[in-house]
């Protein structure tokens, strides 16, 4: 793992911003206040491996049953190494946060205040990024999220279409 680079939240405007997002997604997900998931996420050249370690702790820590809270873990039902508390810094983290989350809107299927949605949206849309990236960075998540979807019938360049 290579050192955090300098971060790209340069202005105050932008520290107004990452503060706001990173509020919002631990709101929505606990594991999300951890220091590996701060928003932007970026600096590392590659994912955990699943036999790594970070700050003396395994990446992976197998476990049958949810435990509750981790700090810089989530809990995942499915993974490479079968259940247990993935590390934030592995993407099956984000795979699986983002199929928890994905389809579970604050306030069920009448969705909760403007606050809470918003929230809920900003979260959904890192987890997938960060789901899709191809190292822990946001902006490269970002862009494997939009190469993702060129040349599918859900890219607004072409025109959604059923």
């Amino acid at each position: 793992m290579s050192g955090v680079k300098a971060s790209i939240v340069s202005s105050k405007k932008d520290a107004a911003y990452a503060a706001k997002v990173n509020q919002q997604m631990a709101s929505i997900c606990p594991e999300l206040a951890s220091k590996y998931a701060q928003y932007p996420l970026e600096g590392y050249s590659s994912w955990l491996n699943f036999e790594d370690e970070i700050d003396g702790k395994p990446a992976f820590l197998a476990a049958s049953q949810d435990g509750g809270l981790k700090e810089h873990y989530v809990w995942c039902k499915v993974g490479v190494k079968g259940k247990g508390y993935y590390h934030l810094l592995t993407k099956v983290s984000y795979v699986n946060l983002y199929n928890q989350v994905g389809n579970s809107p604050p306030g069920g299927c009448c969705g909760g205040s403007k606050e809470e949605m918003e929230a809920w949206e900003t979260t959904k849309t890192y987890l997938y990024n960060r789901s899709r990236a191809p190292r822990p960075d946001d902006a490269a998540g970002a862009k494997a999220s939009i190469d993702h979807m060129e040349g599918t019938k859900l890219n607004p360049v072409y025109g959604i279409s059923g």
